[in-house]
């Protein structure tokens, strides 16, 4: 369960690992990652493949695999897979996806104007977030980040 995981997971892991960190692009990875998380715990598709490889697993090892419901896939499945998916779709949420604050970054990014403006409802929610370390409110912040744009 946890090397397929980790596989998918992989991308957005080297992507927050880079000296250059796009921290849009590592966003994107982070959704995309959820998605396909959550897809894979709704169609439970692959769950069977990864019993497999468990159960050779278990074979090499010499142990048996006991079960208390009707299959020994099925008792697998709902007490080791969804939790383990529930968990990391959960978790991934909570550190990257529902903080859109890291969103608010990409704006210092951006280097023409117009673009700035796009993004700024989003600095701005950023610049909020982080008020109590700023001498000045979020209107002033976003005035301060054009002009230093212009004179870039």
């Amino acid at each position: 369960v946890i090397n397929v995981i980790y596989q998918l997971s992989l991308p957005l892991s080297r992507e927050f690992q880079k000296v250059d960190l796009d921290l849009v692009q590592a966003m994107d990875l982070a959704k995309d990652l959820r998605d396909e998380l959550k897809r894979i715990r709704a169609e439970a598709d692959t769950f069977p493949g990864i019993f497999e490889a468990a159960k050779k697993i278990a074979e090499t090892l010499d142990i048996e695999i006991k079960h208390k419901r009707k299959s020994a896939e099925e008792y697998f499945r709902v007490t080791v897979f969804n939790p383990f998916l529930d968990f990391y779709i959960m978790d991934l949420g909570e550190r990257f996806i529902d903080k859109k604050i890291l969103e608010g970054f990409s704006a210092l990014f951006k280097h023409d104007l117009s673009e700035i403006d796009k993004a700024s409802e989003k600095f701005i929610e950023t610049v909020e977030f982080y008020q109590k370390f700023l001498d000045s409110g979020p209107t002033a912040v976003l005035i301060e980040l054009k002009m230093w744009k212009k004179t870039a």
